[in-house]
């Protein structure tokens, strides 16, 4: 091939030269002459090229061939496509080594991302973030690491309606459900037999939680409940609210519960006396007639310390000053009622019966992220790794934080409610049925 290169360069050299002393003509000034035509770049691989021969190599270059016999046109055309051959072959070449490098490149990212990932998991154990961690330490048998992954792996049929609520203590522990019936169900999760029934309650159990050693639940009938743990007997009532209780949160010393009275109280936990009330209608941007959903008034609730943060049915996420009793900030972004929220130290992330999840940065009150899913959104639960939600296409969904991937997972009904410590999670659905899962 290289003497082939070399024959056309010199017979095209002399065949030039001849017509040129022929003609008597001149090159215009943008040509080049016949000895230069030997330098004309046809570079043989792009590894062994000189940078600015191969530079010269991708300019165009222009002769005055109006002078030329026949006989050079042909040969030049020919010395012209042995160029672009040779071009050709070194692209073709060229872009199979991207394609390699490409390949090598995606694997690497996919190394990075599952590195990232076990980072992150390490981070959340190490720093057992209050936020995001359970109150429990997590204790998983030797077996639960050879189950399938983010397949249910055992089923309760708890209740013949739909689920409103449920709570477990630990993996493998005991699990509480709440129905549209005034006495949630104990469960153990170990044999999927049912321990116990709380009974107290007049009206349908909206809210629960396992509580350190108690039981709180919260009821349509307007009133809050604490439970011994040990023997599941009745300790103490809340009364204060007017209007069916929507949702509870528990912690050591406290309890704080939002109702359709439009107020979130501040409880303690011991005495049962309300410390502050937090009347919502006075911060109200929409009333509730306006929203389409018929979601509950207050759909999402969580505090740590001072900082609270409720999600409403007029689409607002307020964060709150429990010291003051007072809103300081406004997340604005959804177009219907809050149906569920959780936040740690950064970030809020909030579902809503318009569709939406938003990852909200706390510092400016922005939203970082969004997914929009096809039916109103149930319940979430998010650590530094992922964001599992349900209710998303009657099923649930995991979304990987790091990779911003969503992972579909399959379930035979509407899940309501869920939740999930490590890798162990539960879920409950309208059609009753709870399902535990390794996740």
């Amino acid at each position: 091939m290289e003497e082939y290169k070399e024959i056309l360069k010199d017979l095209t050299i002399n065949l030039l030269s001849t017509d040129l002393n022929r003609a008597k003509g001149r090159w215009d000034r943008t040509a080049i002459d016949a000895n230069d035509l030997a330098s004309y770049p046809i570079p043989s691989t792009y590894s062994n090229t000189p940078l600015i021969k191969g530079y010269e190599a991708t300019k165009q270059s222009t002769y005055n061939t109006r002078n030329l016999s026949s006989t050079s046109l042909s040969h030049l055309h020919s010395l012209n496509q042995t160029k672009r051959s040779v071009l050709s072959e070194e692209i073709e070449r060229i872009d199979k080594e991207i394609n390699n490098l490409n390949k090598v490149k995606f694997e690497l990212q996919s190394q990075l991302l599952r590195s990232r990932e076990f980072d992150l998991e390490l981070t959340d154990k190490l720093s057992q973030n209050p936020f995001t961690s359970s109150d429990n330490s997590t204790f998983l048998p030797d077996e639960h690491d050879d189950l399938p992954i983010n397949m249910p792996f055992m089923s309760i049929q708890a209740d013949p309606c739909s689920l409103n609520d449920l709570s477990i203590d630990k993996p493998y522990g005991h699990l509480i459900t709440a129905s549209n019936n005034p006495s949630p169900r104990i469960w153990n999760l170990s044999t999927g037999d049912e321990v116990a029934q709380l009974t107290g309650h007049t009206d349908d159990i909206t809210s629960l939680q396992f509580n350190n050693n108690s039981i709180v639940t919260a009821s349509r009938d307007c009133s809050i409940k604490l439970w011994n743990k040990s023997d599941f007997s009745e300790t103490l009532t809340y009364f204060g609210h007017t209007k069916p209780i929507d949702m509870i949160q528990a912690s050591q010393h406290n309890i704080v519960s939002g109702a359709s009275d439009q107020t979130v109280r501040l409880w303690d936990l011991n005495s049962g006396q309300c410390n502050l009330t937090m009347d919502l209608l006075s911060y109200l941007d929409r009333p509730h007639s306006q929203l389409q959903s018929q979601s509950p008034y207050i759909g999402g609730l969580q505090f740590y310390y001072n900082a609270l943060v409720t999600g409403s049915a007029d689409s607002i996420i307020r964060l709150w000053d429990m010291r003051t009793g007072v809103p300081h900030r406004n997340l604005v972004g959804h177009s219907d009622a809050i149906t569920c929220l959780s936040f740690d130290q950064y970030h809020v992330i909030s579902g809503s019966s318009d569709g939406t999840m938003n990852i909200w940065d706390i510092r400016t009150g922005k939203v970082l992220d969004s997914l929009q899913f096809e039916s109103p959104l149930t319940d979430l639960q998010f650590d530094n790794r992922k964001v599992m939600i349900s209710g998303v296409g009657d099923g649930l969904a995991l979304y990987n934080r790091v990779s911003k991937q969503i992972q579909d997972l399959s379930s035979d009904d509407t899940v309501t409610s869920l939740q999930y410590i490590d890798t162990y999670m539960v879920t409950g659905s309208s059609n009753g049925q709870v399902k535990c899962w390794a996740i």
